[in-house]
């Protein structure tokens, strides 16, 4: 007797559909919305983005961050998309400007004397007094 295939894997919803559920979802048994973060896969932002049965209202990009239904969306660095809630240090975080990143160098390469250089002191400039004669020339150095 031949072996069987195995089953097909469920089809799944468009992201759009699956994440609209689990939002609504999570906002009825109580999580608020601001606490609430969608991970996309790459591919599944992009179907997100170019869904046509998503009207235009319900996607935002403002302050360079994409929001879907309120919640925020974040890209990449994931395997499977799914919908997290975060905790109040977590959204706090996010509120704070991103850290200015190191500039990277080349291996064995040395900062320039712009990076280096420490400010330069002020130098007190000497008082003229009136006493000289401004007649007479100065001394030799």
């Amino acid at each position: 007797m031949p072996a069987r295939p195995p089953p097909p894997p469920p089809k799944l919803l468009p992201p759009g559909q699956r994440f609209r559920s689990e939002s609504e979802k999570a906002t009825a048994d109580g999580a608020v919305i601001s606490a609430l973060m969608l991970k996309l896969t790459l591919s599944d932002a992009a179907k997100l983005r170019r869904d046509p049965s998503i009207e235009t209202e319900a996607i935002s990009f403002t302050d360079g961050q994409m929001r879907y239904l309120g919640v925020r969306v974040v890209e990449g660095d994931i395997t499977t998309s799914k919908l997290l809630t975060r905790s109040a240090e977590e959204i706090a975080a996010d509120d704070l400007p991103p850290p200015i990143p190191e500039k990277a160098m080349a291996k064995g390469q040395k900062k320039s004397n712009k990076e280096v250089r420490k400010p330069k002191a002020e130098k007190v400039k000497p008082v003229a007094t009136a006493e000289k004669d401004f007649l007479t020339p100065p001394g030799k150095k």
